[in-house]
């Protein structure tokens, strides 16, 4: 305020002005603060469920299912490998490792010219292009 003349100076209601920005702009602070340790305390709670699913979920993952997918399917013998027969009898052709019983791969994959289990290096004893007729003699041979 002018002394002088006893009126506010400009400058005085710019302060003013400056002054109410910056309690509004402390207020907002202080609610994000608020607002940030409400959310930190959320993630908090979320994580440890997460985690406690995510171990009940591996330590019981088997049960509630039925027999048939508990169990490992069976595998029959051809040919040098193991093969999967289907629920309706017909057998996929995909082989599988005799001593790993993990599905063979062929290889190289550009052009394959043979069947490898990636785990053991267990070659089988035909080519990958000889899988359908070898699949037809087991097929015809089960049944």
């Amino acid at each position: 305020m002018n002394w002088i003349t006893g009126r506010p100076d400009k400058g005085d209601s710019m302060v003013d002005g400056l002054r109410a920005e910056i309690s509004a702009l402390k207020e907002r602070c202080a609610e994000l603060i608020r607002k940030n340790r409400k959310l930190r305390e959320e993630i908090e709670t979320l994580k440890k469920r997460a985690s406690s699913v995510q171990e009940a979920t591996q330590k019981d993952w088997w049960k509630g299912r039925p027999a048939a997918e508990t169990t490992t399917p069976a595998l029959v013998e051809g040919h040098g490998v193991l093969w999967q027969p289907s629920a309706d009898g017909r057998i996929e052709p995909i082989c599988y490792c005799p001593t790993c019983r993990l599905v063979m791969t062929p290889l190289p994959s550009g052009y394959p010219t043979e069947m490898v289990c990636t785990r053991c290096r267990f070659k089988a004893p035909f080519r990958p292009e000889q899988l359908p007729e070898l699949v037809r003699t087991i097929a015809a041979a089960m049944g």
